[in-house]
């Protein structure tokens, strides 16, 4: 028998095996290898490639949305923002003027009183006023002093008044000498505590008054029966003696004020400046 040629035949005893005949021997084809088993690891490894993927998924998704929307969680309240407000710039409060506080008085005020004759001692070393009063007076009554005014009262009977004191610079009084028959009062006071008027004054008795209005001339007039003497001390004042007459006076004569007046009557008298 001869030899086919080389090539491919179908093998004897088997379903649609072929074997090779290369011209001097066959070659058997391999046995069919068995379908390979699936691997766990493989199925271990693809699901955590898939979960991996999940949650890449996930996490692309809410990094996503995280620029576009926010769902609001109801427990939580959200306060609005609302700015501080500026506080408004301080007021400056105008300053308040100073109150002019009235000068201290140069002369403390000294009370005395008694009855009959007496001597005093005091310490009066700038202008004063002296008030003397004695209501049950009967005879002479005379109120003296040790500087320069020497006779202040010389009146017979009861007696109330004021009188200026230590007029002329540099005067002092040290001691007031008191003669009387009654029952008397005597206050020492500064010049300050005189009635300030405007222009018009009026009383009764010696007094001691304090013009803060400005005139030129005054009408004067007194219905007192003894020495009647009316004297003005003001810087425009070229004497002080204004009047010195004796009984019921009335007329209009030369005055300036400012003035501190002072006033020597046994009646009423009335000063008018104008």
């Amino acid at each position: 028998m001869s030899n086919p040629e080389p090539g491919w035949y179908p093998a004897p005893h088997a379903n649609n095996e072929q074997r090779y005949w290369d011209g001097a021997q066959w070659i058997e084809p391999a046995p069919l290898a068995s379908a390979p088993q699936k691997s766990k690891r493989g199925w271990i490894i693809a699901g955590s490639v898939v979960a991996g993927l999940i949650v890449i998924g996930a996490v692309g998704g809410a990094l996503g949305s995280a620029g576009t929307r926010v769902t609001a969680d109801p427990k939580v309240t959200v306060t609005p923002y609302i700015p501080p407000e500026t506080p408004a710039p301080p007021v400056e409060e105008e300053p308040e003027e100073p109150v002019e506080e009235p000068a201290a008085p140069l002369v403390v005020r000294q009370d005395f009183s008694g009855s009959g004759d007496m001597v005093l001692d005091v310490s009066i070393t700038e202008v004063a006023i002296v008030t003397f009063t004695c209501g049950d007076c009967s005879r002479n009554t005379v109120l003296k002093s040790n500087g320069a005014e020497s006779l202040i009262v010389n009146e017979i009977g009861a007696y109330s008044g004021s009188h200026l004191v230590n007029i002329n610079e540099g005067s002092m009084i040290t001691q007031l000498i008191i003669e009387s028959t009654g029952n008397w009062s005597l206050t020492v006071d500064d010049v300050s505590t005189a009635p300030k008027i405007d222009k018009a004054a009026s009383g009764s008795g010696s007094s001691v008054v304090i013009f803060t209005g400005t005139f030129d001339s005054a009408a004067i007039t007194n219905d007192g029966a003894s020495n009647f003497v009316v004297l003005a001390y003001g810087a425009d004042n070229w004497s002080p003696l204004i009047v010195n007459e004796i009984g019921a006076y009335s007329g209009t004569v030369q005055m300036s004020a400012p003035a501190v007046v002072q006033i020597e009557s046994t009646g009423n008298w009335l000063i008018d400046g104008n």
